[in-house]
């Protein structure tokens, strides 16, 4: 799959109650149309979009998914990436609506997207919050199924959004 590397200014809920502010952080978008991402975040600064090249490897394999993303929280070794059940229970600071929350802020539109799932994971050896949405209608919009990954640590900002039309 190809994808692009965004330089975002990233939406994190941030000491104003669950209202996602916005923070300064990198942003892996891969397979996503730029309509399908909130104009607030496309008008906070996107910027250094460049594709990134297919290698035919498995995406499935963490080395394999550039850029990598940093979260706040290691995956301890010995763990499955998805393990949901011992991952969340590590000391996540960043909940289950908090993290619902700042990724229908980075949609374009988030009454037209329904969340079908938020489960705690692994991406890149880090703990993050996978939010899988899908168009209501999809063909409303150009990403019919986009998951971000948000932090589940530190300022629960969005790491990574990824657009795929065969993901479930």
């Amino acid at each position: 799959m190809h994808g692009l590397a965004l330089t975002a200014v990233a939406l994190a809920p941030l000491a104003v109650g669950t209202t996602p502010v916005l923070a300064a952080a990198q942003v892996r978008v891969v397979g996503c149309n730029l309509a399908s991402l909130s104009p607030e975040l496309i008008a906070a600064g996107l910027n250094g979009v460049a594709p990134i090249a297919d290698d035919g490897a498995d995406d499935g394999v963490e080395e394999d998914q550039q850029p990598k993303i940093v979260g706040s929280i290691p995956k301890p070794r010995g763990v499955s990436e998805d393990d949901s059940r011992r991952l969340a229970a590590l000391n996540l600071t960043t909940t289950r609506d908090q993290a619902i929350e700042t990724a229908m802020a980075a949609v374009a539109d988030r009454t037209q997207r329904t969340v079908n799932k938020a489960v705690v994971e692994g991406e890149n050896g880090y703990v993050v919050w996978a939010v899988k949405t899908e168009l209501n209608n999809s063909g409303s919009g150009p990403d019919p199924k986009l998951e971000a990954k948000i932090d589940a640590g530190g300022d629960g900002r969005v790491l990574s959004i990824e657009c795929d039309p065969d993901d479930d």
